[in-house]
């Protein structure tokens, strides 16, 4: 790996891990303050809006910009946010709406670090080694984000809000200053034409572009389907599974114990990459992607089941593997499909549908969990998915004929 990749892969890790960490963290912050399962599972809510909101625009902003210090800025950004709460905890008048604020603005943030990520990538990677490269984040994000995120989000929800909330603005401090050697070795020229291309262009005809190429294309529209459905169940899930376990009865886990059941899922991930590390995956076998697919339905299914954390962690270790899988093709393919000028814009707008599932199973969870069983609820959005799960299907055909034609 080369070494301006590695600098990239060390401040992605630590903003991964400190993700991670936020996304358990701050909804079990709620359940302190909360008194029903829906006011828990709109933090989750909050926390993905932006990218249904926001994830187009930003994609197309990034294109127009190609401002190479956005991802640091927004590490910095994020830091003052967290701060800033961490100031409002300390006065004692933290309150529900305090928490769907700052999840609401991180979103918008994380939502422009991850479109300007790809641009980055393609500058400190060859065509040789982007898979490998792209399985590596996706293992990292995988390890960092639903492990050893999640475990320290946990512990730290023991203790006061403020030291949370600090350590985290901590974090996302230092993976800034990580990133900003890259960033000033990067500095802001513009590809050869691509500064002309996309700047005599209207706003609104720069939206519209990467819209339509993306609605057009039939290999990676199913895809990102495919994607929304799984994102569906995950949301509904994530959601609703630590009030699930932590605050109903029969209660099966801790807080500290859920964060260590959900290291299962990078488990999983670390066996995929060690695999795949030896047979190097072939991004152009798309039905690998059912595995993804299956993990998250099943994880749903098994949850409808049983409490059981063990059977549980099962189908988070499938899950782990899958969104190994899903990561290492489908980034892969956007890069090397997509046209330059279009990779910010394209990049958003498949986010935009594919992280739309989130929210969108945080709050239809949320809300059918005030009028039915848990359970119940996690059937429900388990046979929703497995419907969308059908397309990858249609993109696997599309994309053996493409390959055949060329």
């Amino acid at each position: 790996m080369a070494p301006r990749f590695i600098q990239l892969w060390r401040s992605v890790a630590l903003s991964n891990f400190t993700d991670g960490s936020l996304k358990i963290f701050l909804p079990f912050v709620a359940l302190t303050l909360a008194v029903s399962p829906s006011e828990v599972a709109y933090v989750f809510t909050f926390l993905t809006l932006g990218w249904p909101l926001f994830g187009l625009l930003a994609g197309v902003l990034t294109d127009r910009l190609l401002m190479a210090s956005l991802p640091f800025w927004c590490h910095m950004i994020r830091a003052a946010l967290f701060a800033a709460l961490a100031v409002v905890a300390l006065t004692g008048d933290i309150a529900l709406w305090h928490l769907y604020l700052a999840a609401f603005v991180f979103s918008f943030f994380d939502v422009v670090f991850e479109v300007s990520l790809p641009r980055l990538v393609l500058e400190t990677t060859t065509e040789g080694n982007r898979v490998q490269s792209n399985t590596r984040l996706a293992v990292t994000h995988t390890v960092t984000s639903e492990f050893l995120g999640p475990v320290l989000g946990s512990a730290l929800s023991l203790y006061d809000p403020v030291l949370g909330l600090s350590i985290l603005a901590a974090f996302y401090t230092i993976s800034g200053v990580v990133l900003s050697a890259l960033v000033r070795s990067s500095g802001s020229a513009r590809p050869t034409g691509e500064a002309d291309r996309r700047g005599g262009s209207s706003l609104l005809a720069a939206i519209r572009e990467p819209v339509f190429w993306l609605l057009r294309h039939r290999t990676l529209f199913p895809l990102a389907i495919v994607g929304f459905g799984t994102s569906l169940a995950w949301g509904a899930w994530l959601s609703l599974e630590p009030f699930y376990l932590i605050e109903t009865d029969p209660r099966t886990l801790t807080k500290v114990q859920f964060g260590f059941m959900m290291s299962i899922l990078a488990c999983g991930a670390v066996f995929a990459a060690l695999v795949f590390e030896r047979i190097r995956i072939n991004k152009n076998r798309l039905t690998l992607l059912f595995i993804d697919a299956a993990g998250v339905i099943g994880v749903l299914a098994v949850s409808a089941m049983t409490k059981n954390p063990y059977l549980v962690g099962l189908a988070l270790f499938l899950t782990g593997i899958g969104a190994t899988i899903w990561s290492s093709i489908v980034i892969t393919l956007r890069q090397e499909i997509v046209p330059r000028h279009l990779l910010g814009g394209v990049n958003g707008f498949f986010r935009v549908i594919v992280y739309g599932g989130f929210p969108a199973g945080s709050a239809i969870a949320g809300t059918l969990a005030e009028q039915i069983p848990i359970p119940t609820v996690f059937l429900t959005v388990a046979l929703l998915s497995a419907v969308m799960a059908s397309a990858i299907l249609l993109a696997d055909r599309s994309h053996r004929k493409s390959l055949e034609a060329v």
